[in-house]
C-alpha cells in the first residue's frame, strides 16, 4: 500500500509558513484598535446598566419619578457613550495621523534616496562613457604612434580592424566583444615597435636571423600590453594572430581552439587584406584568387568555422548588408 501524497497544506515550506504567520499577525494588529474600543465600550455599557438598574429598582420610588430617573439615566448613558466614543476615536485618529506622518516621512526619504540613486547612476554612466572615450583615445594614440614608425601599414591596420569587426558581427558577437576586436585589430602589430628599424623597414628580403627577430613581435606585444587590463581579450589578437589552426604558427605553436577566438577571426582577415593590397614587392591579388588561397588554408592555417563565415561574408555581401552605424566605426 503506497503512502498518500501530501496535500498542498502539508507541503508548505518553513518560509511559506513564516510568511503566513506574519500576514496573520499584521491582520490582527490592524483590527486591534477597533477591538479595543468595542471591548471598552461594551464593558462600560454593561457595567452602567447593571449598576444603575440595581440602584434604581432596589429603592422605593414613585412611578412618575422612576420614569424621569430612567430617562435621565438613558440621557446620561448616551452622553457618556458619546464622550467615551469621542475620546477613543480621537485617540485612534491621533495615532493614525502620527502613523500617516511617519509614512509620509518615509516616502519623502525614499524619494530623496531614489533621486540620489538616479543622480549616482547618471554620474556613473557619464563616468563610464568618459572612461570609454579615454580608452578609445589611448588605443588611437598607440595606433598613431605605430603609424609614425611605419606609415605604410597604417591603412592596413584600419582596414583589418574594421573588417574583423564586420566578421565578428556576422558571427553574432556582442557590442563589447566587437569593441575588443576593434581594439585588438588596431594594436595587432604594436609589438613591432620593439623591432629595430633596420629590420622593420628593410626593403629587401629578411635574413633568417632578421625573420626570427621579427617573429618576436607578439612576445613584445604581450610584454607591452600585459598590464593594460581595460583591453581585456583584445590583447589576444596582438599575442596570437600568427598562430595557425594546425599548430605550425608562432610564437607558441598553439593548435585548434587553443588559439583564442579573437585571434582566429583576425588571422584570416589579416591574410586576406595582405593578399588584396598593394605591397612594395607585389601588386594586389584579385579577390577570387585571394579567396582561393584562403580556402587552401582552411583546416591548416585557418579555423574552418571562421573561414566559412568569412568566405560567405565576402562572396555574398548582400546577405549581410545593412545601414552602417556608429558602432561600425568603433
Amino acid at each position: 500500500m503506497t503512502p498518500a501524497e501530501p496535500s498542498e497544506t502539508t507541503m508548505l515550506t518553513p518560509a511559506q509558513n513564516a510568511s503566513t504567520d506574519l500576514k496573520t499577525q499584521r491582520s490582527g494588529a490592524a483590527f486591534r484598535p477597533a477591538l479595543l474600543i468595542a471591548g471598552i465600550y461594551l464593558a462600560l455599557s454593561v457595567t452602567w446598566i447593571l449598576v444603575t438598574d440595581r440602584l434604581l429598582y432596589t429603592q422605593p420610588v414613585a412611578g412618575s419619578l422612576l420614569e424621569r430617573i430612567s430617562s435621565a439615566k438613558g440621557i446620561l448613558f448616551v452622553m457618556f457613550s458619546a464622550l467615551l466614543i469621542y475620546t477613543l476615536v480621537r485617540q485612534a485618529t491621533r495615532q493614525l495621523i502620527q502613523a500617516n506622518r511617519a509614512l509620509q516621512e518615509q516616502a519623502r526619504r525614499l524619494e530623496e534616496l531614489n533621486a540620489e540613486l538616479t543622480r549616482s547612476l547618471q554620474t556613473l554612466k557619464q563616468q563610464q562613457e568618459e572612461l570609454q572615450i579615454t580608452h578609445d583615445a589611448a588605443v588611437e594614440g598607440w595606433t598613431e604612434a605605430m603609424a609614425l614608425r611605419d606609415d605604410e601599414t597604417h591603412e592596413h591596420t584600419r582596414r583589418v580592424a574594421a573588417l574583423s569587426v564586420k566578421l565578428g558581427r556576422v558571427m553574432g558577437m556582442q557590442d563589447h566583444e566587437l569593441r575588443e576586436i576593434h581594439w585588438g585589430g588596431l594594436l595587432h602589430d604594436i609589438g613591432k615597435m620593439a623591432v629595430p628599424d633596420s629590420v622593420l623597414l628593410k626593403p629587401g628580403k629578411l635574413t633568417r636571423e632578421e625573420y626570427a627577430l621579427m617573429q618576436e613581435h607578439p612576445v613584445y606585444a604581450r610584454r607591452w600590453l600585459e598590464h593594460v587590463h581595460f583591453l581585456g581579450q583584445a590583447r589576444d589578437i596582438p599575442y596570437f594572430h600568427h598562430e595557425k589552426w594546425d599548430g605550425t604558427g608562432y610564437p607558441h605553436g598553439l593548435k585548434g581552439e587553443e588559439i583564442p577566438l579573437y585571434a582566429r577571426i583576425f588571422a584570416i582577415v589579416d591574410v586576406y587584406d595582405a593578399l588584396t593590397s598593394d605591397r612594395p614587392y607585389r601588386k594586389a591579388m584579385p579577390q577570387e584568387e585571394a579567396l582561393g588561397i584562403i580556402e587552401q588554408g582552411v583546416g591548416t592555417h585557418f579555423d574552418p568555422e571562421v573561414a566559412h563565415h568569412f568566405l560567405q561574408m565576402v562572396r555574398e555581401p548582400s546577405a549581410f548588408s545593412r545601414q552602417p552605424s556608429a558602432k561600425d566605426q568603433m
